[in-house]
């Protein structure tokens, strides 16, 4: 650990920068766990994989030695311009600076990266959207704990709902925080993220959609967080009827957002999409 961490020091030193705290910025300085992250995802010279937060790039320069090509995305412009001379004379390594919340993120089959943890949730949610066989991914202890959460617990959430929904999740190996250069205040894990091969039972954009409107307030009834939400783009006079009329269309409307499985959101996210065609509301679901 001692060689990696004075390793990584004097890059950040010839990048012309310190760990930024706002960029997540904490290094990880342990080079069995690189290694097992690796192992993971069981890359080889058949895969293309994507990295986002590359660094000082310890984990890219061993992906680069197993994958056929290696898509390494940072946010820091310094770090980007480290990582360039770096690698320049790596065929397989591509370096992309930028925002990989605004990038349009490139064709891979895996995805191994210890992610800036201030984008844990939407890049989460970003990288749903893409085709995968794997991902490896390191997270906030806390923040992996969510992602696996069940009904009726603190920790279920829309993220737990959405994730479990479309991928099999599982936390492979817990991390201490003095793995990492800083260290931060809290433990990380690994996750392990395979997205599912069979069709879904509902597109997973309309799962979604009912996801967030269900999740805004988890403590309250299916049919009271529907009503709060729809009540706004109705016409005074044509409420109450239409609160009778979804809660009679909703087998589930007097149960606890936070008690519904993943069959039960399927089955919610059918039955108000079928009301709101009879009724002619279909425009009050949104796209996103």
């Amino acid at each position: 650990m001692t060689n990696l961490i004075a390793e990584i020091r004097d890059s950040l030193r010839e990048a012309g920068i310190s760990p930024r705290k706002i960029l997540s910025q904490n290094f990880l300085v342990n080079s069995h766990i690189l290694e097992r992250q690796i192992e993971y995802a069981a890359v080889s010279k058949d895969d293309a994989v994507l990295e986002i937060g590359g660094g000082t790039g310890v984990l890219t320069e061993r992906l680069a030695r197993k994958a056929a090509h290696v898509y390494c995305i940072e946010y820091d412009k310094m770090l980007a311009s480290y990582l360039r001379k770096k690698f320049k004379s790596f065929e397989n390594v591509t370096i992309i600076e930028g925002d990989a919340l605004k990038l349009d993120l490139p064709k891979v089959n895996k995805i191994v990266a210890n992610l800036p943890y201030h984008i844990s949730s939407p890049i989460t949610f970003k990288l749903l959207e893409m085709k995968f066989e794997v991902a490896i991914l390191m997270y906030q202890l806390e923040f992996a704990k969510r992602m696996i959460a069940l009904p009726k617990t603190d920790d279920y959430s829309r993220l737990s709902a959405n994730l479990q929904y479309q991928a099999e999740v599982k936390i492979v190996e817990k991390i201490s925080k003095g793995n990492f250069y800083p260290p931060p205040k809290v433990d990380s894990a690994i996750v392990e993220i395979k997205l599912r091969v069979e069709e879904l039972p509902v597109d997973p954009k309309s799962y979604g959609i009912v996801t967030r409107i269900l999740f805004n307030t988890k403590n309250k009834l299916v049919a009271t967080v529907f009503y709060a939400y729809f009540k706004k783009s109705l016409e005074k006079d044509s409420r109450i009827n239409f609160k009778k009329k979804m809660d009679a269309a909703l087998s589930l409307a007097k149960t606890r957002v936070r008690e519904l499985s993943i069959e039960d959101l399927v089955v919610i996210t059918n039955e108000l999409r079928v009301f709101l065609k009879e009724t002619n509301n279909q425009h009050l679901l949104p796209e996103k």
